[in-house]
């Protein structure tokens, strides 16, 4: 390229492109939050070495619950280790975590053979945050009924510093999947509100999977 070449760019001609292909380039700057995300959270994960995970406390109790659940299919009516000697009934406990770990883990696991219940423990959550973000996206974009403005409230979450200890590799706890389907639970009640009567099999519809998602 000679010194004096420019490169020249006429806005003009970029208003119309990006008019013509509005839905593409918002559902590409999507992906493009939705990889951020995941990789922010997953950065840390070469670091747990396939036998840690991040907090000392709550997620080696759902790892080793977790564990139990994937080898034996089921939970002791008394666990001795916790609260010794008196023990702890499991189903006092929130343990949709301990299943959803455990039935991710004989999948993968079937799979490849390599992987560990700490691997399951270490992608949990970022992968679970992805489809918050996605739930977060669709949400927003049924209540602002505008897509730009779903696409930056995506982004707030994705980056926001107050979730991201809790969605970080290897933080095997109960937030990680409350948030998608607390998210999805909202925008099915949303479309509910917002389906009239006349439809009334979309309605009841809408309104079931916001009950289950709750």
């Amino acid at each position: 390229m000679e010194e004096n070449e420019s490169i020249s760019i006429d806005i003009p001609d970029i208003i119309p492109f990006v008019k013509k292909h509005y839905k593409i380039i918002i559902y590409l700057l999507l992906i493009l939050i939705l990889i951020a995300g995941f990789y922010s959270r997953s950065a840390d994960i070469p670091n747990l070495k396939h036998k840690y995970l991040i907090s000392p406390d709550d997620p080696y109790f759902f790892l080793r619950y977790a564990k139990m659940f994937a080898e034996t299919g089921h939970l002791p009516s008394n666990d001795t280790l916790r609260y010794y000697p008196v023990g702890y009934s499991p189903k006092d406990e929130n343990l949709f975590t301990v299943y959803l770990a455990g039935y991710l883990y004989k999948i993968v696991h079937s799979i490849n053979p390599n992987i560990n219940m700490f691997d399951i423990g270490a992608w949990y959550a970022p992968s679970l945050f992805v489809i918050a973000l996605v739930a977060m996206f669709f949400l927003s974009k049924e209540i602002l009924k505008d897509e730009k403005a779903a696409l930056v409230t995506t982004a707030i979450l994705a980056f926001s510093p107050a979730i991201l200890f809790r969605t970080v590799g290897g933080f095997l706890e109960k937030e990680p999947i409350f948030l998608p389907m607390f998210l999805i639970a909202l925008y099915f009640v949303t479309k509910t509100l917002r389906t009239g009567d006349e439809k009334w099999k979309e309605k009841y519809l809408f309104g079931a999977l916001g009950g289950i998602f709750t």
